[in-house]
């Protein structure tokens, strides 16, 4: 993801474009060498912004850790994408993209196990695992496009409690005439 930032913000800047995208990851590391790994990445010269977004903007990239409640509302009503681009082995149903669709985010995430039959339409970005390029493209993809009412119909439809309750609904009523 880290990598797919900078590549965006290089992209950008060589097209003249005065926007630059900031990744704000939550959530903890998986041990402590990816956490040494990440914040040894953040001083790299390519993660520096060279557009002014005042003093506490110098970097394309921070880690929040673990957030909730209103915290994590903040972080997602600020940004204007999601981006996960996942490759762990045990991804089912991934709670982020429900939280996602909720806030109407743009997703750009990777075909891994059951993602792309769970997101669908011109708001989901779906790039293969570990393809950095692909993965900037969609990300300047999703700054431009305009998925926000797609994304949140298809969690209203999809993810609330009625729309459960309704499926629920439907699968007695089909056993019932078997």
């Amino acid at each position: 993801a880290i990598d797919s930032i900078a590549e965006s913000n290089r992209r950008l800047k060589a097209l003249g474009k005065s926007v630059r995208l900031h990744l704000s990851l939550g959530g903890k590391f998986f041990g402590a060498e990816e956490e040494r790994e990440f914040r040894s990445r953040l001083d790299c010269d390519d993660l520096a912004l060279d557009l002014d977004f005042g003093p506490e903007q110098t970097r394309a990239a921070e880690h929040f850790g673990f957030v909730a409640g209103e915290e994590k509302a903040n972080l997602y009503q600020a940004c204007a994408a999601t981006l996960f681009p996942t490759f762990y082995e045990s991804e089912g149903m991934p709670v982020w993209m429900v939280e996602a669709h909720a806030y109407g985010q743009q997703i750009i995430t990777t075909r891994w196990r059951a993602i792309p039959s769970i997101v669908d339409g011109s708001a989901v970005f779906l790039t293969d695992p570990g393809d950095v390029s692909a993965l900037a493209a969609a990300c300047i993809g999703a700054i431009t496009a305009d998925g926000f009412q797609q994304n949140r119909n298809q969690f209203l439809d999809r993810f609330t409690l009625n729309a459960h309750l309704n499926k629920m609904q439907q699968v007695y009523e089909n056993l019932a005439t078997i």
